[in-house]
């Protein structure tokens, strides 16, 4: 990413906050009702340990730590990526594509950010706050080794999650109407808040390098509480190369059978 496209990124927070201050009382309920979520999320998991010292292996403090990596990377994926594909997928329907097709900026950049919901970013700070839980219910605290690949691997989470809907976005040139499988690929993202662990068999390999919802959470939240392998961990780079390697290509070749709905 160049200077360029990191002025870019600030330039379209910035309208991004304008905008949702010009609706405060909206911006306060959208925050209120994303704590209540949170809350409900909790639910299960206290309902699971309080029967149980473990699930899959992992202990409540663990879990703790998993979930609020989860609703950091829902704040990511609610807050900047879905919202704005889904901008992306009207315009294509609508023709106003056209005009991002226009700007001397990569196509592709200027649509994961056409819109973004400044209230999820309540959602991370839930997330934040429920792994300091976690590491306190563990009575323990991260290694600066662990932050750092915790910090590498969820690096590699992003890209497999924008790749992933990068890839509904650019079936949108084909068939039009793709808004529901975001939907459905946005509902199942919710699985991800589990460890892989509790999946066994093919499951297990669909979570991972089909639809690769460990890389997502569970590979980032193992790093963080230093519990990860070496296979894992190359396991995870590679899916999010993999996955954004194939999106790239998908997304230009989906470009260049483009034709506007105006024409």
């Amino acid at each position: 990413m160049t200077m360029r496209h990191l002025q870019i990124l600030r330039a379209m927070a910035i309208l991004a906050f304008k905008r949702a201050g010009q609706y405060r009382s909206d911006f306060f309920l959208e925050g209120a009702s994303t704590l209540l979520v949170v809350a409900v999320q909790l639910i299960p998991v206290a309902v699971l340990y309080g029967e149980r010292e473990q699930v899959a292996g992992w202990r409540y403090g663990e879990m703790l730590v998993l979930l609020g990596w989860f609703l950091m990377m829902r704040c990511v994926l609610d807050g900047v990526i879905a919202p704005s594909l889904a901008q992306t997928i009207g315009g294509i329907r609508t023709g106003h594509f056209d005009y991002v097709l226009m700007k001397p900026v990569d196509a592709m950049f200027l649509c994961s950010l056409g819109h973004m919901r400044p209230w999820q970013a309540v959602r991370g700070a839930a997330g934040i706050a429920l792994m300091g839980m976690g590491f306190a219910a563990l009575r323990t605290s991260p290694s600066l080794a662990a932050v750092a690949l915790a910090t590498v691997l969820s690096g590699a989470a992003l890209l497999t999650l924008y790749s992933i809907f990068i890839l509904c976005v650019a079936g949108s040139f084909l068939v039009v109407r793709v808004q529901n499988l975001m939907n459905v690929l946005s509902a199942l993202m919710d699985f991800s808040r589990w460890p892989v662990q509790v999946f066994e068999g093919l499951w297990r390999l669909v979570f991972t390098f089909v639809l690769p919802l460990a890389v997502i959470t569970s590979f980032p939240a193992m790093a963080l509480l230093d519990r990860i392998s070496p296979r894992h961990t190359l396991t995870s780079l590679a899916v999010a190369g993999v996955f954004f390697a194939l999106a790239r290509h998908v997304w230009l070749r989906a470009l260049r059978g483009y034709r506007s709905a105006s024409s």
